[in-house]
């Protein structure tokens, strides 16, 4: 270069020169002695794994009103149906029903979906329990 040559790269820029005596030379690119820059496109990290919340840990059912006591005579049956009234989950689960007798030389009970059927065996009392589950085992209990 010569003594008071100076180079200027810019792009996008408006030049004003003052020259006394000076020969001007303007060098549109491509610029033959320079050689081309590249630059690469900017890296953007992945945005950051938010992992999701933890489940909510399933409840059990709970009894809800009171089934009804029942009178059934010997060798006579009594039902109690829709036994999804006397219970509720607090997850929504859907519950299956099943049934004990404390006595079952006075009274047996079977369950059939919702509906739960006392059969009278003899004169005496017992309790009869309907137990609600949910689907991971969760019990509630109800004895009439």
């Amino acid at each position: 270069m010569r003594k008071g040559t100076k180079r200027l790269l810019t792009v996008g820029a408006v030049l004003t020169l003052g020259a006394c005596g000076d020969t001007v030379e303007v060098v549109t690119p491509p610029f033959p002695d320079i050689p081309p820059i590249t630059i690469p496109p900017p890296v953007i990290p992945p945005p950051p794994v938010i992992p999701p919340p933890p489940p909510t840990p399933n409840r059990q059912p709970v009894p809800q009103g009171t089934i009804p006591a029942l009178n059934v005579g010997v060798e006579e049956t009594a039902t109690v149906a829709a036994l999804g009234g006397y219970f509720s989950d607090p997850d929504g689960d859907e519950l299956t029903f099943t049934g004990a007798s404390s006595n079952p030389g006075v009274a047996t009970v079977s369950v059939d979906g919702t509906t739960a059927t006392v059969t009278g065996v003899a004169r005496g009392s017992a309790v009869v329990t309907i137990t609600a589950a949910d689907p991971d085992g969760l019990q509630a209990n109800q004895g009439f």
